[in-house]
């Protein structure tokens, strides 16, 4: 229930094996008939004086030894206030401690923590999918000997005011797993503008861009422990001072399959700008400035040809030399960052997303009626990807390719809108029809 209480303790007490679930309008009928994103279920930590942050309470959500597990789905967690003086500054969204958390479909944001922003785990196994974690101060997550796995969540413009990760720190004996994630515009004073991590880190499918930090590792530092890359794309990170745009790591990392273009730092070469290691074990991998230094196979510095780097489009045109060059036996996931199959024409891309035709047609438009505009890429597409037709009039419309052909209809635009299709090389055309 909400609170009237000044008392900054408050918080949400979540029991042992308890399940929530958010996104109810009301009038539904079962459980799958919500909507998360339309209808929020919000736990707020704006007690006292709306909007005046420096009454919030300490922690949003609080768990110990729940160990059986909990799970919130279809929630926001905002607005917590953890000013407090060393331990008691440990978290402020999440507390976990010894418990067991499963997080879908939830929006952790506008938190603040002196460590642990988002979440603080202390000994505990989290498990985030279909989730977002943004705009929280000093960390989105805080693992303390904790093992995280995250899935399909975007990780964005978290900061630390300190040093060691903008959005996640591990420290020893935590492991984190993260699949199919993007970590964009995260900022450390330090050490990792997204990761900074002292234990296993296996990344696989994830984009990083636009991440940020003062020293080492524009998006991602390994201090010590274990790093595992694998078909990932680091682009547009960079690095105030020393090397490492794109990534530091101290112990040798394992990168197959990965795409490290447009990083940059003051100091090192091209190569060190994008990665700075005194080793790696590095194969089947785009790297700009790549001298061969590191050795491995498969490996080049050839332009990737995204699609619109500027925008963050880190899909590759048609005749991509990271197209059919990786190396099938590192893939671990059956699909890519877009949910497409992740090997097509028998061998996988390079980077986070699969390429899922290779020359296009522009876009073909009908008018089957006259506020009816139907768009068809007609080129012949593997089944089971996905392609996005967006039009500057209308919401994008996500299209299955089914025997070869993906399809969108709208409501029609004014005559003279474009209809663009992405997931190939982006073809525009505009709506006017013949």
């Amino acid at each position: 229930m909400p609170t009237d209480s000044l008392d900054r303790k408050a918080t949400f007490t979540l029991p042992d094996g308890l399940e929530i679930f958010g996104g109810f309008s009301g009038d539904e009928m079962q459980r799958s008939d919500r909507d998360p994103v339309r209808f929020p279920t919000i736990l707020s930590g704006d007690i006292g004086v709306s909007k005046q942050i420096d009454d919030n309470v300490y922690h949003v959500v609080t768990l110990i030894d729940a160990t059986d597990g909990v799970s919130v789905d279809g929630l926001w967690i905002t607005d917590a206030q953890n000013d407090r003086p060393e331990e008691l500054g440990r978290g402020g969204g999440i507390y976990a401690v010894r418990s067991v958390l499963r997080i879908r479909q939830c929006t952790v944001t506008r938190n603040m923590a002196l460590g642990g922003g988002g979440l603080w785990n202390e000994e505990s196994m989290i498990d985030i999918s279909y989730s977002t974690l943004s705009d929280n101060e000093n960390r989105a997550v805080h693992n303390n000997n904790s093992k995280l796995t995250i899935r399909e969540t975007i990780i964005e413009s978290n900061r630390n005011t300190g040093h060691e990760g903008g959005a996640i720190f591990d420290s020893h004996g935590s492991a984190t797993t993260a699949v199919d994630c993007v970590f964009v515009s995260n900022h450390s004073q330090s050490e990792g503008g997204a990761v900074f991590s002292l234990g296993t880190s296996v990344y696989v499918n994830c984009v990083f861009r636009g991440n940020r930090c003062g020293d080492y590792g524009g998006a991602f530092f390994q201090w010590a422990g274990s790093l595992t890359l694998t078909n990932c794309t680091f682009a547009d990170n960079w690095v105030r001072n020393f090397f490492g745009g794109g990534v530091s790591s101290i112990p040798k990392p394992t990168i197959v399959n990965c795409v490290f273009w447009g990083n940059r730092s003051p100091r090192g070469d091209v190569q060190r700008q994008q990665r700075s290691t005194t080793s790696a074990v590095i194969n089947h991998s785009c790297v700009q400035g790549w001298t061969g230094s590191y050795g491995g196979v498969g490996n080049h510095g050839l332009d990737p040809r995204f699609i619109d780097f500027d925008k963050g489009d880190f899909r590759m045109e048609a005749g991509s030399p990271c197209i059919d060059a990786g190396d099938n036996a590192a893939v671990t996931s059956p699909h890519d960052l877009d949910g497409n199959p992740r090997i097509l024409n028998d061998v996988v891309d390079m980077g986070a997303y699969e390429s899922i035709c290779s020359d296009v047609e522009p876009v073909r438009l009908k008018c089957p009626g006259q506020s009816k505009l139907k768009a068809t890429l007609p080129t012949r597409l593997p089944d089971g990807g996905t392609v996005i037709f967006s039009s500057d009039a209308d919401r994008p419309k996500s299209a299955p390719v089914r025997r070869g052909k993906a399809k969108a209809k709208w409501d029609r635009p004014p005559d003279g809108s474009e209809i663009c299709a992405s997931g190939c090389p982006e073809t525009c055309r505009r709506s006017k029809c013949e």
